[in-house]
């Protein structure tokens, strides 16, 4: 295996584990909407991991991405064309707002654990790793097609 596929499958799989962490984490919250208790439990339990994981995987993919990027130009030029660079364009915004949603995630997590009611703070929690989970979805069938998949 080159070292181009292992860096790109790096920066595929860190970016999946990135929206199953979350995307896992909504759909267990979702589970447990009736049970207050136990949804602070989950929250107070995992967020904190899974933020930590979060930035992880947020400081991963910009070098790997930088690296393919750098080995697409080298060996094919022509393919860094007007719709690539389109599509790479929203592959980063999708990547920013991701990031966004970490850091507010980071600043939720620690009042949701304080309170003793999850509650709305816990909703917002959830919300935040929801939309890392979409926006991650849509990057990944945006990699799909600059890989030339599409």
């Amino acid at each position: 295996m080159s070292f181009k596929s292992i860096v790109l499958w790096i920066h595929v799989a860190v970016g999946v584990l990135w929206i199953i962490t979350s995307a896992g984490l909504v759909v267990t919250a979702t589970a447990l909407a009736q049970e207050p208790d136990e949804l602070k439990a989950l929250l107070k339990r995992s967020a904190a991991a899974i933020n930590f994981l979060g930035i992880g995987c947020a400081c991963v993919i910009p070098i790997t991405g930088v690296l393919n990027i750098a080995a697409v130009a080298r060996t094919d030029p022509q393919a860094l064309n007007g719709e690539f660079v389109a599509v790479l364009s929203g592959k980063i915004g999708l990547y920013a707002v991701m990031v966004w949603a970490l850091w507010c995630a980071c600043g939720v997590v620690e009042s949701v654990c304080d309170r003793q009611i999850a509650g709305e703070g816990g909703g917002r929690l959830i919300g935040f790793y929801g939309i890392v989970a979409g926006a991650g979805a849509v990057a990944i069938l945006c990699g799909l097609w600059l890989a030339g998949i599409h």
